[in-house]
């Protein structure tokens, strides 16, 4: 199976635009303290700026009414998302970039296209606001993956390996 073209950030962007368009938000926000060795080496406000790709980060922040929301945006691998809020939330208190906003309630946001009971379960049980949400990109790239799974796709694929080991490129 071909590797998917990365649709998710258009998904997120997609969603935003659509739900918080009139809101503050963040997109890719970074999520809890610079690495402890960088703080040491560079001090406090450099370990920032350096640590920031060993960070995890959330899709978006939203900062709406007094509330503090992340957003996870998936076309696939929902499950992921799932999981990964309840980190997010728990990083919070620990991000500099958020210390003003500590007090402030967080919610968790789940965007998928759509749902099955497993997740709609999952995200019950963890307090994961689960929104179902489509837009042409996103229908774009269900109607791509659907079309792997067809035989005439499976078939035109063995072709395509046969020829190349044919020709010894694989």
């Amino acid at each position: 199976m071909p590797k998917p073209k990365p649709r998710e950030r258009q998904l997120i962007v997609d969603y935003i635009r659509d739900r918080y368009s009139n809101d503050r938000v963040s997109f890719d926000f970074p999520l809890g303290p610079p690495p402890t060795r960088l703080i040491a080496e560079f001090g406090y406000t450099k370990a920032l700026r350096i640590g920031r790709a060993s960070r995890v980060k959330v899709d978006a922040v939203v900062w709406k009414d007094s509330t503090l929301i992340l957003v996870e945006a998936k076309i696939r691998e929902w499950v992921n998302g799932v999981a990964k809020l309840p980190l997010y939330k728990a990083l919070v208190p620990e991000t500099p970039e958020l210390e003003p906003y500590w007090e402030w309630p967080v919610r968790m946001v789940l965007a998928l296209p759509y749902s099955n009971e497993l997740i709609e379960s999952a995200c019950e049980r963890l307090g994961v606001e689960l929104d179902e949400f489509t837009s042409a990109t996103v229908d774009e790239a269900m109607a791509e993956v659907q079309k792997w799974q067809s035989p005439e796709w499976r078939k035109a694929q063995a072709e395509k390996r046969h020829t190349r080991e044919i020709l010894g490129l694989e």
